[in-house]
């Protein structure tokens, strides 16, 4: 079976949202759109990144609560779904 690839990079900006769900044990989880710079794919994919990829800005959702879900400047691996969406999303706006 091989390796999917999975999409890293860096996080530049965190738009925090109003919307919000708490869970069971009463924290705050705030839905966030975290704006990522692509850097490359993960380390278990030993495959260079398209050009066109590299450096692009893309917005994925993630849900946060604690302070260190907010940090910026930080590596974030992108999980398989936000990656195959981020290269189906590149894939329609080339054409």
């Amino acid at each position: 079976m091989g390796k999917k690839k999975l999409l890293q990079g860096i996080v530049v900006d965190i738009i925090k949202t109003d919307e919000y769900r708490v869970d069971e044990e009463g924290s705050k989880w705030f839905k966030c759109i975290f704006i990522v710079e692509l850097t490359r794919f993960s380390k278990r994919v030993r495959e260079e990144m398209p050009r066109d990829l590299k450096n692009a800005r893309v917005e994925v959702v993630r849900w946060c609560s604690y302070d260190w879900h907010f940090r910026k400047g930080v590596r974030i691996t992108l999980t398989e779904e936000e990656t195959d969406r981020v290269l189906q999303s590149l894939k329609s706006q080339s054409r």
